[in-house]
């Protein structure tokens, strides 16, 4: 699988969350609870970074359970 093919998103495409639409990029990071994508947000055209997080019940994930406490606005 090619950094561009990762966990069912792909270069390009348009990806919905917090009311927002955003197009993926490029692959900057990974690891063993998630993959980071640059995006550009369509209407304001802002550069943002989108973690995918990968959820394995076999493992505790102690930054979701961080990021679960944020508010924030998406």
């Amino acid at each position: 699988m090619s950094s561009s093919q990762v966990e069912g998103s792909v270069e390009g495409e348009i990806w919905e969350g917090g009311g927002r639409r955003y197009r993926m990029e490029k692959v900057v990071g990974n690891g063993a609870f998630g993959i980071v994508w640059r995006a550009k947000e369509l209407d304001s055209g802002a550069q943002v970074a989108i973690k995918k997080v990968i959820l394995d019940r076999r493992y505790h994930n102690r930054e979701l359970e961080m990021l679960r406490q944020l508010e924030h606005d998406c």
